[in-house]
């Protein structure tokens, strides 16, 4: 058996084995406490079996009525048909009052557990984005990456406890979600067409995700108008209808287009007011929090004027799933809702005008199109946070730019689906499987890239995860002690600062949607801002002697290639030249999605090198070096400042900035640089160890010993040319293998080909 197979083979092993250990715990959830969710479907069940299709949108005995699409009831069908063979006739009766036994207990549990097969398969079929994304390495590195998005996938703790707790069938829809995306990633549309055709027919809350279906399938599949059109259009049209005819068909051959009415009428109810009985994290639960907060001050200065007006007590903060008015701020209608959301879905025309990959257009579509319907829609679930979730956390499988977004966006679904989970036992349990699966994805993590995720994220992620955990300790330990003539106190600050978390992440992702043609130009402009401050603490002296310099440095660091190289094995190798021994060496693989801009090196290395050697200094202040060498230039720039003279002024610290190849482009335009290229590859001008380079005395160019190679040397900051010529004179004595700089960028990339070329 070939290598490839065996590492094929042992992915499906350890993807098996997961799911079963998966399932395992999924049946010890079995005797949990259910929600009222439970006994809806239930009684969809008993609807289904015991009326006639043409009443089933009709029935209205119990309060829960069917209020899903055709092929759900289809689904529930198909349920009771399978609830009476193994003899629970007794459980499908249409009753006003619940109805549970441990029959229809274990059986509803088991058919969620079931039907999850959909999203185990959708999640290894996704799991093979792995092979390029994010970027291409060895069969091994390749399948710890698919293993690591299998397992964060199938691992998703809110989809389990909303699931298998609190009891909905939200896994085999999310198991169409995937199917979709991995035809589009695979180049199928027609079969994403009808895959999503299909869950819009299952659940209508999927809706969410519309404009961003229409706007990426009208510019990356229908246009442009040519010869094909109209052939595309009824290719994609038949994978749109036939789904739609199948679920929708049955109704209207058999009650007309007054049974469709009925249908969409309980699809569709607007009496249910702008927010739900728990406020979903969004604009409407900010708008709820303002309102709130002008009520007690107009409750206050009542009081406190002595006036004697009735302010009306808020109908938010009741709990209940109600039609409602504000005290303070002007009601909100749906059709304010849609205007809000027409309004924001902008982007999705710039995502999909846009040069990008296909399935990167296509989850960003997903992403804007459900983030914009959650944060305005109208009666929004708190359970609806899955859905912009799935596409931002394949997007951050595949761009590290979106890993701290993604995981914001965790943090609220965590935290907004833990207040529907809050019996005893159950609460051990999602705190137990929250906390477990996170620190299994930061293994995983670590396992399959090498890179610390928490130190990876950025501040604001950490501050939003901190504060959400004090905030989760506040309102269940606290709030109900001390304040418990306010049961909905704990809503209101989960959802409110939840809602912050959302907002912050959004905004990010649309400015960044808006930006994308002007990051270069922003990038530039903000180092140029930063150099201007950083270049007033130039100067070329040197206060030590040569021969008082013991301690050299040099730091480097190895990039992946493709996609603009966003991991990279940062080296520090330090020196002792008195004794000409090694101190010390440090190595950390990291995350760094800045741009690599020709001119603008900092931007890409100068920053994280500066922090890579502020941990490692921090630590071992001993260590602190009297130079630094840096693979890059110095002075000798376009602008007099090179990434030796960033990190230079950054660290306070002395560097030199070393080359093998020369960048001409810091000589006068009017120079014949080819000619200049051509007498340094000649060597004519190379009469000495140290030679000066023509035309511009601040780059040195340094023979080496029995050599034809060269080096070309500039000082960062902190020393004069000649002083650091010397340095590195010094250095090189016995060839560049010794070299500082070379020794760091010979071990990073070793451990680069370690962790991701075999």
């Amino acid at each position: 058996m070939s290598k490839d197979n065996t590492t094929d083979v042992s992915f499906f092993k350890v993807a098996l084995i997961s799911t079963i250990c998966l399932i395992a715990i999924k049946t010890c959830l079995i005797r949990s406490y259910t929600s009222t969710d439970f006994e809806v479907h239930r009684n969809w069940m008993a609807i289904t079996f015991a009326k006639n299709l043409s009443e089933w949108y009709y029935e209205d005995t119990s309060e829960w009525t069917l209020d899903y699409p055709p092929f759900f009831a289809y689904f529930e069908w198909l349920l009771a048909q399978g609830a009476f063979k193994i003899g629970l006739k007794d459980s499908l009766k249409i009753s006003e009052k619940p109805i549970m036994n441990d029959g229809i207990l274990y059986y509803q549990r088991f058919t969620v557990i079931l039907v999850d097969l959909l999203y185990y398969v959708g999640a290894f079929l996704i799991s093979d984005i792995s092979e390029d994304l994010p970027f291409k390495g060895g069969k091994e590195f390749t399948a710890r990456k698919k293993y690591f998005i299998f397992f964060s996938l199938i691992y998703f703790a809110p989809l389990i406890l909303l699931d298998n707790i609190h009891f909905q069938y939200n896994g085999f829809l999310t198991g169409l979600v995937l199917l979709s995306i991995h035809f589009v990633f695979k180049g199928n549309f027609l079969k994403s067409a009808v895959i999503t055709a299909i869950l819009l027919n299952f659940k209508h809350i999927y809706i969410y995700y519309v404009p961003g279906y229409v706007a990426f399938f009208l510019f990356n599949y229908l246009l442009p108008i040519d010869i094909s059109f109209t052939k595309r259009l009824v290719l994609l049209g038949g994978s749109v209808l036939i789904p739609l005819l199948l679920s929708f068909g049955p109704f209207l051959y058999t009650t007309n287009l007054d049974g469709v009415s009925q249908i969409l009428s309980r699809l569709f109810p607007f009496q249910r007011g702008l927010t739900h009985a728990f406020w979903a994290p969004n604009f409407w639960s900010l708008y709820n929090g303002m309102d709130f907060i002008l009520y007690n001050l107009r409750i206050i200065l009542a009081r406190y004027l002595k006036n004697g007006d009735i302010i009306k007590k808020p109908e938010y903060t009741s709990g209940l799933v109600q039609e409602y008015s504000h005290t303070s701020l002007p009601n909100i209608k749906p059709y304010h809702t849609l205007t809000f959301i027409l309004a924001f879905l902008l982007p999705l025309i710039i995502i999909n005008r846009g040069k990008k990959r296909t399935e990167v257009k296509y989850l960003q579509s997903l992403l804007i199109s459900s983030m914009t319907f959650f944060y305005f829609g109208y009666h929004v679930h708190e359970k609806a946070i899955l859905l912009p979730l799935i596409p931002l956390m394949i997007l951050s499988f595949i761009d590290f730019t979106y890993l701290s977004l993604y995981f914001n966006l965790y943090l609220v679904s965590h935290f907004t689906i833990f207040p529907l989970i809050f019996s005893p036992l159950e609460n051990l349990t999602k705190y137990t499987l929250s906390l477990a699966t996170t620190i299994a994805i930061q293994i995983l993590f670590k396992i399959t890239y090498g890179i610390n995720l928490w130190e990876n994220l950025n501040k604001s992620t950490k501050f939003f995860s901190i504060i959400s955990i004090l905030l989760e300790v506040t309102t269940n330990v606290f709030l109900p002690i001390y304040l418990p003539n306010l049961p909905f106190l704990p809503n209101i600050f989960t959802s409110c600062f939840h809602a912050m978390v959302f907002t912050w992440t959004y905004i990010v992702i649309v400015k960044d949607v808006f930006n994308e043609s002007e990051k270069t130009t922003i990038k530039k402009k903000d180092l140029l801002e930063e150099e201007s401050k950083l270049k007033l603490l130039l100067n070329d002296k040197l206060d030590k002697q040569i021969n008082d310099i013991r301690i050299i440095a040099a730091v480097d660091g190895t990039y992946n290639k493709e996609d603009k190289g966003q991991v990279c094995v940062l080296g520090a190798y330090f020196y002792d030249v008195s004794t000409n021994t090694e101190l010390d060496y440090f190595e950390e693989i990291v995350i760094n999605t800045q741009p690599y801009i020709p001119s603008f090196f900092a931007i890409k290395e100068g920053n994280c090198t500066v922090e890579f050697m502020k941990k490692i200094l921090s630590k071992h202040s001993g260590l602190k070096p009297d130079i630094i060498i840096v693979d890059g230039n110095g002075v000798y720039h376009k602008r007099n400042f090179g990434l030796a003279s960033y990190i230079s002024c950054k660290l306070n610290i002395p560097t030199i900035g070393v080359t093998k190849n020369i960048d001409l482009n810091p000589l006068d335009e009017d120079l014949d640089k080819r000619m200049i290229r051509n007498e340094i590859k000649n060597s004519p001008m190379i009469k000495n160890n140290i030679n000066i380079l023509p035309h511009d005395n601040r780059c040195l160019i340094i023979r080496l010993p029995n050599s034809k190679k060269l080096l070309f040397v500039s000082v960062g900051n902190g020393m004069k040319t000649e002083v650091a010529g010397k340095i590195i004179e010094n250095l090189t004595k016995t060839g560049t293998q010794n070299m500082p700089v070379n020794v760091c960028d010979k071990r990073t990339r070793n451990t680069y080909r370690e962790y991701f070329e075999k």
